[in-house]
């Protein structure tokens, strides 16, 4: 497979995966990424396979977790998921996809499954989520590298924020800040989906 056959096939995969191609690759704000999202979890990296996948021929990563949070979706104590692009040491394919590192932490939001059987990120990186502890405060933090500004943009919602030395943002530095508080952002999170769920049982 040549390079422009690669990147063909990797835009076949996301087409396939949900009909909201616009959403990929404009920012989104939480709630868009939580109501995209058919699986939500925080979890381990523990493991990464790459190959060619014998479903679609084509090059796919497998990412497996440590299930640590399962918000949305039916998931068990390990959740694998397979992802266009890789490697099998001979021919290497790149996709736009979120990556991920064996070891680590994240909360991710992933569309559904298409029909190849592949997943992705909500929004490509957008839907992945690093979790780690401040390096000045052990605080845990969450990012995936937008402000809160977007974020939260036309929301109730506003986790608290930190900048690079630990200290808890207000105001308009609060908006830009890209360290959100782990415990709130979660918090956030179910409420977001427990609204949904109560919406769709009104309809």
């Amino acid at each position: 497979m040549d390079h422009r056959l690669g990147w063909i096939a990797c835009i076949a995969v996301f087409i396939l995966s949900s009909p909201a191609w616009a959403d990929r690759v404009h920012p989104l704000s939480l709630p868009q990424i939580a109501a995209s999202a058919a699986i939500i979890f925080e979890g381990e990296c523990t493991g990464i396979r790459s190959g060619v996948d014998d479903q679609s021929g084509l090059m796919a990563t497998w990412y497996t977790f440590k299930v640590q949070k399962s918000m949305k979706g039916n998931l068990g104590e390990t959740f694998t998921f397979k992802q266009y692009g890789g490697s099998d040491g001979g021919r290497t394919v790149v996709s736009p996809s979120a990556k991920f590192e064996k070891g680590q932490t994240v909360i991710v939001f992933l569309y559904g499954t298409s029909r190849l059987g592949f997943a992705s990120a909500v929004g490509l990186t957008q839907g992945k989520f690093s979790v780690i502890d401040h390096p000045k405060t052990k605080q845990m933090i969450v990012s995936n590298g937008m402000p809160a500004a977007v974020l939260f943009k036309n929301t109730p919602y506003m986790p608290a924020a930190y900048d690079g030395q630990g200290r808890q943002l207000q105001g308009a530095k609060q908006l830009q800040a890209k360290q959100l508080d782990h415990n709130d952002f979660i918090a956030v999170v179910q409420e977001l989906i427990e609204s949904a769920s109560k919406d769709a049982k009104k309809e």
